[in-house]
């Protein structure tokens, strides 16, 4: 092998290396744009789950809230009836 094959051999080899380079790059892009992607979609996933408990909270208060107005209601129905029964009672009693 003489010198004029071996420096074209060499060229070769480093034109190879520079596009191996080249894709190497183009890759460490695409693989920095994907975290920075996936880091926004992390973000976005953490925001919704803190707005799904802020909704789920609030579920929970107008639930309640519904439980002690139902509550409430019966009480008032409760008292009418024995309010009623003994005014009933106590007139025919008293008649």
């Amino acid at each position: 092998m003489n010198l004029e094959e071996r420096v074209q051999e060499n060229g070769e080899h480093l034109a190879r290396h520079d596009e191996q380079i080249k894709t190497l790059f183009s890759q460490q892009e695409d693989i920095k744009k994907l975290a920075e992607s996936t880091h926004a979609l992390a973000l976005s996933v953490e925001k919704l789950t803190a707005r799904i408990c802020t909704v789920e909270d609030d579920l929970q208060i107008l639930n309640a809230d519904k439980r002690q107005k139902t509550y409430a209601i019966w009480q008032i129905v409760v008292s009418a009836i024995i309010g009623g029964a003994a005014t009933f009672i106590l007139t025919h009693i008293l008649h």
